[in-house]
């Protein structure tokens, strides 16, 4: 229960991000558009943030200021995510096999932290769907769908289990998590991230 009221305060978080993406771009946009005028059909293009108004009226270097700030925020929420407080809280790493003991109480010892990670798979995937799930209802419905990005984060920090979570929210997620399947040395997100910082640097 803990974990989850620690998640969902994560929930500001995200609508932080999008309320100051808004922000930013009304500055350059004016005035908001009459209420409603954008929700009438939400699969329509100017539910995006690359719509005909904003590229005309925001400059190309401000935009890609914008999704180069949210990607940062996406690498520091990752870092929190998969820290002591949330995912750090859980068995998610292969059960060791003890060294010492019969047999017998080897074989109960592995058992039971099989099922300690089993269950913390389980718990680790409902956090991570509904994390998803908070990224989508606020940066997608501004035109910024960074949930692969996000995903591309979580992923070095499920200590190998990201293919068992994967087989969790199949499904649901597909579309973001399709890589989790498959093998992966390095973090993607993590090494783009630190290339792109020493480039600055």
């Amino acid at each position: 229960m803990l974990l989850f009221i620690r998640l969902s305060c994560h929930r500001v978080f995200f609508s932080c991000l999008a309320t100051a993406v808004e922000g930013f771009l009304d500055l350059y946009l004016g005035e908001h558009p009459p209420e409603n005028s954008i929700l009438e059909d939400p699969t329509e293009e100017n539910m995006s943030i690359l719509t005909r108004e904003i590229t005309s009226k925001v400059p190309a270097g401000a935009l890609a200021s914008i999704v180069l700030w949210c990607d940062l925020e996406l690498s520091k929420f990752a870092a929190a995510f998969g820290g002591p407080k949330i995912l750090g809280q859980l068995a998610l790493s292969p059960p060791l096999i003890l060294e010492r003991g019969d047999d017998e109480s080897k074989s109960k010892a592995k058992i039971q932290k099989t099922r300690d990670r089993e269950t913390a798979i389980e718990l680790a995937s409902k956090c991570v769907d509904q994390a998803f799930q908070l990224a989508s209802e606020n940066l997608d419905s501004i035109g910024l769908p960074l949930s692969q990005r996000l995903a591309d984060y979580f992923r070095g920090r499920l200590r190998g289990c990201e293919a068992e979570i994967a087989a969790q929210l199949r499904g649901k997620w597909d579309h973001v998590i399709y890589d989790w399947l498959t093998p992966n040395s390095v973090l993607e997100g993590e090494n783009h991230r630190k290339s792109r910082t020493e480039n600055w640097e």
